[in-house]
């Protein structure tokens, strides 16, 4: 949906999947699954069910050339799509992003977040978080080769009582390109 002349735009997806991966296990017999769900599936003990959800705002302010956007995702973990079957589930993530572009758009600068968790409904013994950020400049002259430089750390850690299966990884990354 655009807003405001295109400058604002809010965007989002949710999808729901039920997956049986055999139709000859056992029904699943329990007093939580809402009456809707059993009449529209005949969920069996080998049935996973799980829903997606993305959403997206981003305002672009034309006089000062300055855009600003936030998202959130969160796909469950018992999420399952056979168009997708390397999808990583089991996470909530968000994230924010500033770009300006100055000197007509010949030079731009921005930085952005993000941070992703995973075990959503407390299943597994801990709980991983990746947090990263950045920022970046480009030069964008006529008739010259674009330059495009980046610094984005990126943290990931764990919470997991027990020291040897603790994870504490930070990564940096620093890019250049051209073309």
């Amino acid at each position: 949906l655009t807003f405001l002349d295109d400058r604002l735009l809010l965007g989002g997806e949710g999808a729901v999947s039920v997956l049986t991966r055999d139709t000859r296990d056992p029904a699943l017999e329990s007093k939580s699954i809402p009456g809707f769900i059993k009449n529209l599936v005949d969920p069996k003990v080998s049935t996973s069910f799980d829903y997606s959800y993305a959403g997206k705002m981003s305002f672009y302010n034309e006089a000062s050339a300055t855009r600003v956007s936030f998202g959130v995702k969160m796909i469950g973990p018992g999420y399952t799509s056979l168009g997708v079957p390397n999808l990583r589930t089991d996470q909530f993530g968000y994230e924010g992003k500033i770009d300006q572009r100055l000197f007509e758009n010949k030079f731009s600068i921005g930085t952005f977040f993000k941070q992703y968790k995973d075990n959503l409904i407390q299943w597994k013994r801990s709980t991983t978080k990746t947090t990263a950020f950045g920022i970046n400049a480009g030069l964008n002259l006529p008739r010259l080769p674009f330059l495009r430089v980046t610094y984005s750390p990126y943290f990931q850690k764990n919470d997991d009582p027990n020291p040897a299966r603790q994870i504490d990884n930070s990564t940096t990354m620093y890019s250049a390109m051209t073309g």
